[in-house]
């Protein structure tokens, strides 16, 4: 079995976390600032981070400089304060377009037209401090745990962001097989609610890998490195790529799906960017039923998602997850049907000094 895939598997499970576990990720995993760990020759001022607004009040969440995010309401009016992007005017020069270029802007018109139709309406349940621990099964055998939390508010050049952070550590007895103890970032703008920036570090058993990944939606590009030193043997990538004017990336679509207002049966078709490709994800809410977990019983939202909707049937990847069906939608659990095999959790603990 290849659990050096248990950390793709989890990123993409991730989608359903948009908190975290027990440990302290600073505690669990290494510091690395990995923009440094690659030779940017680009000017990336507008992707700098600072430290964002003080917290006045931690017992309400009270936010100075940022009165109108409510952390513990969400409500209608809540929601007005996602803003839709405006187009960006540019005196750049015309450049012929190669036909896959004006395919592919064609192809993301189409997914911008469908995702205005619900963009705005995703209120992000974001509690600072909010954290969650999944204990993970591949194949049935348990392999560690998925850990996650709302950390801080940030400003990345200049604007507000939410900070998610996360850990994925393998189990102790399942590090004698194989070790793994990766660290997971992503910074989302908190007006537009899409993603600024997003990074993997994976120190593993014989691989360390270091994955940054910046947008600029303004320009609509991402950003994409990429190195592996596996065994003494480096590998380098790469990559600039257009993006759609709205898309999540492998972490935030979890926050966001939790904010949607997922109304039974309805269908959200979410453009998700990696590496450089962007992709679709189609999920809904199926309905409200009871579940067990660790002898308590929780009234759960049932949510479908599949992965590479334009993908012959038997070829796309299925996940479940279920979150706890009022106001809060705190995550409870999640199934996972790809082609590595099948990936479950459950969650073994919640944390949140919000009420």
């Amino acid at each position: 079995m290849k659990f050096v895939n248990f950390v793709n598997l989890s990123a993409i499970v991730v989608l359903i976390v948009s908190c975290a576990t027990g440990e302290d990720v600073g505690k669990s995993s290494k510091k690395v600032d990995v923009l440094k760990e690659f030779n940017v020759e680009k000017d990336l001022s507008k992707f700098e981070v600072t430290q964002g607004p003080l917290i006045v009040n931690k017992q309400d969440l009270t936010l100075q400089k940022t009165a109108k995010v409510s952390n513990n309401k969400y409500n209608k009016k809540s929601r007005a304060n996602i803003s839709l992007p405006q187009p960006v005017a540019t005196s750049a020069p015309i450049e012929e377009k190669s036909k896959e270029q004006i395919e592919e802007e064609e192809k993301f018109l189409g997914f911008d037209k469908v995702s205005e139709t619900f963009w705005s309406t995703s209120t992000p349940r974001w509690y600072l401090g909010e954290k969650t621990v999944f204990r993970v099964t591949y194949f049935g055998v348990t392999v560690g745990d998925i850990t996650m939390e709302s950390s801080d508010i940030v400003y990345v050049g200049g604007l507000e962001a939410y900070r998610y952070i996360g850990n994925l550590k393998s189990a102790k007895y399942y590090s004698m097989i194989y070790a793994l103890d990766d660290s997971i970032e992503t910074l989302v703008d908190i007006k537009s609610n899409r993603p600024m920036k997003y990074s993997v570090v994976q120190r593993e058993s014989g691989k360390n890998a270091d994955d940054l990944q910046l947008y600029d939606f303004a320009q609509k590009k991402s950003y994409y490195w990429y190195k592996r030193d596996k065994k003494g043997q480096i590998s380098k990538t790469e990559k600039e790529s257009a993006i759609p004017t709205y898309a999540q990336n492998m972490f935030s679509i979890f926050p966001f799906i939790r904010g949607l207002p997922l109304d039974i049966g309805k269908e959200y078709i979410i453009p998700i960017m990696n590496k450089g490709k962007v992709w679709q994800l189609s999920t809904h809410a199926e309905g409200t039923e009871q579940i067990v977990i660790q002898g308590a019983s929780y009234n759960a939202l049932k949510v479908s998602a599949t992965t590479e909707i334009d993908l012959p049937k038997g070829n796309q990847d299925k996940f479940i997850f279920w979150f706890e069906s009022d106001e809060r939608r705190k995550p409870l659990k999640f199934e996972a049907k790809v082609k590595l095999g099948s990936l479950a959790g459950e969650v073994t603990s919640y944390s949140s000094p919000s009420p």
